[in-house]
């Protein structure tokens, strides 16, 4: 029988092993962090959408925020997610990107790189997933301050490919990422765009989106006068609203486990996609 050997720590091949478990933990942890987050930004989307419907449909008005968070506090009592000004931010956060603007401004970014126009569902699950990619911190306390639809999409794609910290992706609004790409863009008269973000290292991880993997990252114009909307003259578009398509979602766990998981995890996230941006 063989006779073990003790194992130093201080030997090379046990401090790289030790390097490479420590390495799968991070993974793991920034992999849980992203799935947490995206069930999350769901539920949150759902609840912004639910009110969205009622007020279409039964008329209420402003007053059911208040009522909404009054009773999934109670419900679910330590949850930090469902104050009134959570709420009020889910409502805005579904109506934003629902709206024309924003729609159209997707689909014309897929129509300059040649793709065919998406269906409503199709477009309604590319923006679904271009969203659930962001965590709710990037949604509601920065890219809620952009009014450009354009400038928002932009922002919104390169967090979730490059994996931004909120840190980072403030400083490249205000570095003007967005606009520096527009200009380059007209500067080159139709040669491809190598925006800001990309002639820079990358501070972090990358996840691929579908609006991204659909398109490049040219910055777009803010004309109101839309791709989308100009194919929605006929009835049948008319007759079904761009809302009724997002409305797949079901949150799989119990929202007081999904929130708790979600408030930890997303600050653990935060912590490791920051050091490794150093």
């Amino acid at each position: 029988m063989k006779k073990s050997q003790e194992v130093s720590i201080a030997s090379p091949e046990y401090r790289q092993f030790i390097e490479d478990l420590k390495a799968r933990v991070l993974s793991a942890r920034i992999s849980a962090a992203r799935a947490v987050n995206r069930d999350v930004i769901l539920l949150y989307w759902d609840i912004g959408r639910g009110i969205v419907e009622k007020q279409q449909t039964l008329g209420w008005g402003d007053s059911i925020v208040e009522m909404v968070s009054a009773d999934l506090r109670q419900a679910f009592p330590g949850s930090f997610g469902f104050s009134p000004q959570n709420v009020w931010r889910m409502l805005q956060f579904f109506r934003t990107h629902t709206d024309n603007l924003f729609l159209s401004q997707a689909v014309r970014e897929l129509e300059t790189k040649g793709q065919k126009t998406p269906t409503p569902e199709e477009l309604s699950q590319l923006v679904r997933e271009l969203i659930a990619a962001v965590s709710w911190g990037h949604h509601a306390n920065v890219l809620a301050k952009l009014t450009d639809p354009a400038a928002r999409l932009y922002y919104l794609r390169a967090t979730a490919r490059f994996g931004w910290s909120r840190n980072v992706l403030l400083n490249q609004i205000k570095a003007g990422a967005y606009e520096r790409a527009v200009t380059e863009k007209k500067g080159r008269r139709g040669n491809r765009v190598r925006p800001a973000h990309e002639s820079e290292p990358h501070r972090c991880g990358r996840v691929s989106t579908p609006i991204e993997i659909a398109g490049g990252y040219e910055g777009q114009t803010a004309d109101g006068e839309t791709a989308y909307r100009r194919r929605a003259g006929s009835a049948s578009r008319k007759e079904r609203p761009m809302t009724q398509y997002f409305h797949r979602y079901q949150p799989p766990t119990p929202a007081k486990d999904l929130q708790a998981k979600f408030w930890k995890l997303e600050k653990e996230e935060e912590k490791m996609l920051e050091g490794l941006a150093k």
